[in-house]
């Protein structure tokens, strides 16, 4: 189970976890007594954490080849490189 810190930080195994924080404001690994409690105490500031799914990489290939009949293509993030006379 897991549970995501909006607000404020908690300190579990000797990390801190929050927002902004080294250990990240999502919080794994919880028992669901120790979750309960948590977001029972917490005033609405720690709320249960529920993960997205994950597309299947069949479902990627497909979008991508979607994308590529459509002649979408991604930016480069480099620089641009200069002319040289």
């Amino acid at each position: 189970m897991a549970i995501k810190i909006k607000r404020f930080g908690v300190r579990y195994k000797g990390i801190r976890y929050g927002p902004g924080l080294p250990g990240g404001s999502i919080l794994y690994g919880l028992s669901e007594e120790e979750e309960d409690r948590l977001i029972a105490a917490s005033n609405g500031t720690i709320e249960k954490y529920a993960e997205e799914e994950k597309i299947m990489p069949e479902e990627e290939k497909n979008i991508c080849e979607s994308l590529e009949g459509q002649n979408i293509t991604q930016k480069s993030k480099g620089r641009k490189k200069k002319a040289v006379d």
